[in-house]
């Protein structure tokens, strides 16, 4: 039962050893761990308002980087648009050019085309005009390349003329009408 009710000599001497044990811990012991909790405190504020620092300029550097992939966005889309215009006008150009040669060709080929038609005329005309005197010549009964009295050619001469024309000539109908001219 000692324990339960200690005496009073034994609460002194514990007494005492807990006063020298809280001067010595007071002096010694509690400075330095007081010390080293607050530096620890301040160090891990820091710590925190560091992360927090990084947090906030890691959203602004992906804010950033997310502003600056809208504008490369933006910039390769005009860049791609242009290139369009680029493409779509020089397409149209090509476009315009070949119209325009087609047309240079087709105008040069309608020239070509009158002119050797006028040429192949102007020879059809010769060649009916010299078939038309070696008939004439040919035929002994007619006398003369006209008719003494009507001032005329002959009919049968017309005639032979426009058979031999349209024999030879068969892809120029106009033949018999030159023929008809020469009467």
């Amino acid at each position: 039962m000692e324990l339960i009710t200690p005496g009073l000599g034994l609460i002194f001497w514990m007494t005492l050893a807990f006063l020298l044990l809280l001067f010595i811990l007071g002096k010694f012991a509690w400075k330095p761990i007081l010390k080293a909790l607050k530096e620890r405190e301040t160090s891990i504020r820091e710590a925190l308002h560091s992360a927090d620092k990084a947090r906030e300029e890691m959203k602004q550097l992906q804010f950033s980087n997310e502003s600056l992939l809208r504008e490369a966005k933006n910039d390769r889309d005009a860049i791609l648009n242009e290139a369009r215009k680029v493409r779509d006008h020089m397409i149209e150009e090509a476009r315009q050019k070949a119209s325009e040669e087609a047309g240079r060709i087709v105008d040069a080929a309608k020239v070509t085309i009158n002119s050797e038609k006028m040429a192949a005329m102007t020879d059809l005309k010769n060649q009916v005009a010299d078939l038309s005197l070696e008939v004439a010549k040919k035929d002994p009964a007619a006398g003369t390349f006209r008719s003494a009295e009507t001032g005329r050619i002959p009919p049968r001469i017309i005639k032979g003329s426009e058979i031999q024309l349209e024999n030879q000539n068969e892809d120029l109908p106009g033949c018999r009408t030159i023929c008809s001219c020469l009467v």
